[in-house]
């Protein structure tokens, strides 16, 4: 005998929806709705390809184990995260207290080492993992093909039009351990040559540079000194490197200068002139 109340007509739900008896919306329980929508607490779903891998909905992630287990891939409100087959984290986004973009992450790739990379906010950083003290390579490369031989690699840094004060495009390196931060630039193979080419002004906190004049000696010549005062104070005495600027001929006239009292605030040029005449002098200053 047939049920009076019944649920389906052959394979057709005729009721509006079935139920658990203690459903409660977005609280408890489970419904299936005649409309196709349906709501449960937790669902694990199963491959059919016989590779073991499920997908499991729970507690407001969404996970997927591969056949051993391992969960390999998770969502949440927090982000997205890739691991590998051992479980650890191998990359992931993340997202701000708004739910928006924060920032892509990736770690335990070596290459050499056993490395991470962040990039969030037109930043990208790079350091060891567990913050290993072991040396650390990061690499900024430029690849148009991987099978193509690259005549050069460029990598352009600008500021853009921001403001008309923001001339400036910097590649920054900072000592993270309060040691000196040291910036090689590599000399390429022993058959081709690399060479590090700059447009515009160079400048070093440990270099200074500039010109001098030195006063007239008064008739038939003599000694005079002039002092130079650094901008800024080096961190270490200098050696300093006088080149005279002049058009006169050497063999009429005699021009001899030296550096006295160099300190890491200037130094004094002393400069012996055979004529009555004042003496130009470029200079350069380097620290170690």
């Amino acid at each position: 005998m047939p049920f009076r109340n019944s649920i389906l007509a052959g394979t057709v739900l005729v009721r509006e929806a079935v139920q658990s008896p203690n459903y409660a919306t977005g609280n408890a329980g489970w419904i299936i709705r005649q409309d196709g929508t349906a709501e449960f607490a937790d669902l694990v779903i199963r491959s059919s390809d016989g590779s073991g891998s499920t997908v499991i909905v729970a507690n407001g992630s969404v996970e997927i184990e591969d056949g051993a287990g391992h969960t390999v891939v998770q969502l949440d409100s927090d982000g997205y995260r890739l691991y590998d087959s051992l479980g650890d984290l191998v990359a992931q986004i993340t997202l701000d207290s708004g739910g928006n973009l924060g920032g892509f992450y990736c770690r335990n790739f070596v290459a050499p080492e056993n490395v991470y990379a962040f990039l969030s906010g037109g930043q990208l950083i790079s350091g060891p993992v567990n913050d290993s003290v072991a040396a650390l390579h990061g690499f900024l490369q430029y690849v148009i093909a991987p099978s193509v031989a690259q005549p050069y690699a460029v990598q352009t840094l600008s500021t853009g039009a921001i403001a008309l004060t923001d001339n400036e495009a910097r590649i920054q390196l900072v000592s993270q351990r309060g040691q000196r931060s040291v910036c090689w630039v590599d000399g390429g193979s022993s058959a081709v040559k690399a060479d590090l080419l700059v447009t515009g002004k160079v400048a070093a906190d440990n270099i200074r540079s500039g010109s001098v004049t030195t006063p007239a000696p008064g008739a038939g010549g003599g000694t005079t000194t002039q002092t130079v005062t650094f901008a800024d104070a080096m961190d270490s005495t200098p050696r300093v490197v006088l080149t005279p600027v002049s058009t006169v001929d050497p063999a009429t006239v005699a021009i001899t200068a030296y550096v006295d009292s160099v300190t890491t605030s200037g130094f004094t040029v002393r400069c012996y002139r055979s004529t009555n005449s004042t003496s130009a002098f470029s200079y350069i200053a380097i620290s170690s």
